[in-house]
């Protein structure tokens, strides 16, 4: 269930812990209603420079969903679960705290 998730976070962690850092620096960029194509490095029209740069020296995802709305989709990278496992459709429901994130996983790491 978490393997598409855990996969790549067991690399992340892994490459920190064998370069001697204490804990890893992650920084996650996500922007609201914007197309795949609509950044430079993935052949859109729009000039992004800056964050070409942070994709040819960092992460670029080739695979990826999205819910079609904006809380499911955070919901959906705060946990690592797709829209119908955690189940946070409305923008009114709060995670409940029993719901694991990528950050407490980390945290108790």
């Amino acid at each position: 269930m978490y393997t598409r998730f855990l996969l790549p976070l067991a690399s992340l962690l892994l490459t920190a812990a064998s370069l001697g850092a204490a804990q890893p620096n992650i920084i996650l960029i996500m922007s609201d209603d914007m197309g795949f194509s609509d950044l430079g490095c993935y052949g859109g029209e729009i000039q992004t420079p800056n964050l070409d740069r942070l994709a040819k020296g960092g992460v670029r995802l080739s695979q990826f969903y999205n819910a079609g709305r904006c809380c499911p989709t955070r919901a959906s990278l705060l946990t690592g679960l797709y829209p119908h496992q955690h189940r946070y459709w409305e923008n009114s429901i709060a995670l409940d705290g029993r719901t694991p994130t990528w950050m407490k996983r980390l945290r108790d790491a």
